[in-house]
């Protein structure tokens, strides 16, 4: 996300003991603003999937995408394993007497690496674009996978570095089909990109990302919706690791006996 530079006094002088929102605000004692929208009276029936989303777009979701976000956050994106490297660092918090919310919190910074997280969706959504642009252009689609593989030596959205399966795909496709967006344009493009690499010499399978990603595509979203959109996406998953782990004693995650460590440093020094 790009940020416009402040460009002299004036700019500062505008926003001097005032802050000017696109996005609402709130009176004390009186009412609170969202978009437009009174808090008090237009919310009530939101879900908090809506309201995440409707913070992005300005609308209120179909009941459709409601229910592909939320049955993808709590099938796909929440696992209560400790293994997992953003759980890892709130169950670490849990067995230091930390607190959930500084364990999540470091936890959710960590989700931001390029190679997994919410930049996987980004990063997969942009290929969606530009392929789908290249075939628009005459481009054929595997033409565009391939040069794209030689180039980059690998697609986000296809593969996994764990297994070649991911396991949420099919519930996440099997969703999709209940709720009849199966067959939108991003999700079609996805869908046959995986059918080549499958049967090309790639080997590579469609991961969760891609899904996401095309879903999102297909939502009429940007790469900076997606992003936001996946901020709190792993929360759940995280403060189950760091609720088991604060059951527990102090310094019992995934210790190691000193001889399983393989070092090739410096010889035992006496101090």
């Amino acid at each position: 996300m790009s940020k416009k530079k402040l460009i002299g006094i004036n700019s500062l002088l505008e926003f001097e003991d005032h802050w000017r929102s696109n996005y609402g605000g709130s009176i004390p004692g009186v009412s609170a603003i969202f978009h437009g929208k009174d808090m008090f009276t237009e919310f009530k029936d939101y879900s908090w999937i809506e309201m995440l989303y409707f913070s992005l777009k300005k609308v209120k979701p179909s009941e459709e995408a409601t229910k592909f976000i939320n049955g993808v956050f709590c099938m796909c994106f929440n696992y209560p394993d400790p293994r997992i490297w953003c759980n890892r660092v709130a169950a670490l918090a849990g067995t230091t007497s930390s607190t959930p919310n500084l364990g999540v919190c470091a936890g959710s910074s960590v989700t931001e690496a390029q190679i997994y997280g919410g930049p996987t969706g980004i990063r997969a959504m942009d290929f969606l674009f530009r392929i789908k642009k290249a075939m628009e252009n005459g481009e054929q689609l595997d033409e565009f996978v391939s040069s794209e593989l030689k180039k980059n030596k690998a697609i986000f959205g296809y593969g996994r570095p764990v297994l070649p399966i991911d396991e949420r795909v099919a519930p996440a496709l099997e969703l999709l089909t209940e709720l009849n967006l199966h067959k939108r344009e991003y999700i079609s493009i996805a869908l046959k990109v995986d059918d080549y690499l499958k049967k090309s010499r790639f080997k590579l399978n469609i991961n969760i990302a891609g899904v996401f990603a095309a879903f999102c595509a297909d939502e009429n979203m940007s790469r900076d919706d997606i992003n936001n959109l996946t901020i709190v996406c792993f929360s759940i998953g995280m403060l189950a690791c760091y609720l088991d782990a604060n059951n527990k004693n102090v310094g019992l995650l995934f210790p190691l006996r000193c001889n399983r460590i393989s070092y090739d440093g410096h010889e035992k020094r006496e101090w």
